[in-house]
């Protein structure tokens, strides 16, 4: 996986879910918000499921 080496401290397994999940959202703010529910199905501490979030959040313009 390329991405492997940006979550150092997750299961390759855990991080390709989060990615999968992802690009199935069909919108990123109904996404966003249902990241507490994301997290508790993908089994990640709320700290680690934040760092997720905050190298899978898109970039803005």
């Amino acid at each position: 996986m390329a991405l492997g080496a940006a979550y150092s401290g997750f299961p390759e397994g855990r991080a390709s879910s989060a990615i999968r999940l992802m690009e199935a959202a069909e919108n990123w703010g109904e996404w966003c918000k249902g990241v507490d529910m994301q997290g508790k199905i993908l089994g990640l501490s709320s700290r680690r499921w934040e760092i997720a979030r905050a190298i899978l959040r898109p970039k803005k313009p």
